[in-house]
């Protein structure tokens, strides 16, 4: 096996000849957050596995049981914001440098040429979703925190597999072949979970305002719903309000845009959302001092269209899909 430590790399002969590559994010202490350097590894790992004919799959997977992956490296994204915000200058690229390598690294794994299998045990945020939602066979189980059933419901997970499945012994087993490991006549959930596996995400809005509080109306119209909603709409109530300006932004123009520039548009939005306070603001208060009191910035429409603005000259991902 081998890796710098946070991240694992292994190969395992198939019975039919091949291999199957896998990549084990390392460092559970911190459920396992993704940081520049475990991206950089990855990326070069997955192009080497690409290159290889006899790696027939690859399998994703997240190590100590609690999360796939959490995200990124939130505290290390902190130091650096608040050091370039305390200077008035971009004095640590620290920020820009993680989510170019997070941004290729993800593009990567939805363009890989061979399967790539993500095993979304515990928590799958962040960082931590941009791997698993790119993978081309996604496994949800019912410790998985966006909730198995309701991934699988809105097509983020492919399938649901049993909370002590062992999806390298599958694909060995089946050759690497995703559909024989965990098709229709594979093992899937333990009978005992199936009730647990209920879905809440039952209510649908059909479209959702670009404006941000009218979004939050729009949302807020679900409220009592069940405990899932309710939950979530104190948390998006309670939230910064730029954000959610932002993600229906996004959702406005995403469907004209090719993946590419879906990434490109979203290097821009990562790398002004590190330059603008609220970021570091909502770190601060939820993990730095854990106060619980951020002081947002109003998530007017006009402030909310500047994260849209490209803070280079170029785009850090200008050449992507062209390497």
């Amino acid at each position: 096996m081998a890796g710098d430590g946070a991240i694992l790399f292994d190969e395992c002969a198939t019975r039919g000849g091949g291999a199957i590559g896998v990549a084990t994010l390392n460092s559970p202490a911190t459920l396992n957050a993704l940081s520049t350097d475990m991206a950089l590894a990855l990326d070069r790992q997955l192009a080497r596995w690409a290159a290889r004919e006899a790696i027939v799959a690859v399998l994703l997977r997240g190590a100590g049981g609690r999360a796939f992956c959490a995200g990124g490296d939130i505290q290390d994204l902190h130091r650096a914001m608040a050091k370039n915000h305390a200077a008035g200058a971009w004095v640590d690229d620290g920020p820009d440098r993680f989510f170019e390598a997070e941004y290729r690294v993800d593009y990567r794994v939805h363009r890989f040429p061979k399967p790539i299998v993500a095993f979304g045990t515990g928590f799958v945020m962040g960082g931590g979703l941009g791997l698993w939602s790119g993978s081309s066979v996604r496994l949800a189980t019912p410790t998985t925190r966006i909730g198995a059933a309701d991934a699988l419901h809105i097509g983020l997970a492919t399938h649901v597999v049993a909370a002590n499945c062992d999806p390298l012994a599958a694909l060995v087993a089946a050759n690497g072949d995703p559909d024989a490991a965990f098709g229709h006549d594979a093992p899937a959930v333990d009978a005992g979970d199936l009730a647990a596996l209920e879905p809440v995400l039952r209510e649908r809005v059909e479209a959702i305002p670009a404006d941000a509080r009218a979004a939050q109306a729009t949302l807020g119209a679900l409220a009592g719903a069940n405990e899932f909603v309710d939950r979530a709409l104190a948390t998006l109530h309670g939230g910064c309000p730029t954000s959610v300006g932002i993600v229906c932004e996004q959702l406005r123009r995403a469907p004209a845009l090719t993946l590419e520039d879906c990434f490109r548009l979203e290097m821009t939005l990562a790398g002004n959302c590190a330059r603008f306070p609220d970021f570091a603001e909502g770190v601060r208060a939820r993990i730095i001092d854990k106060d619980g009191a951020p002081r947002w910035r109003d998530g007017d429409q006009a402030h909310v269209l500047a994260h849209f603005e490209p803070p280079w000259a170029a785009n850090p991902l200008a050449d992507l899909g062209g390497q």
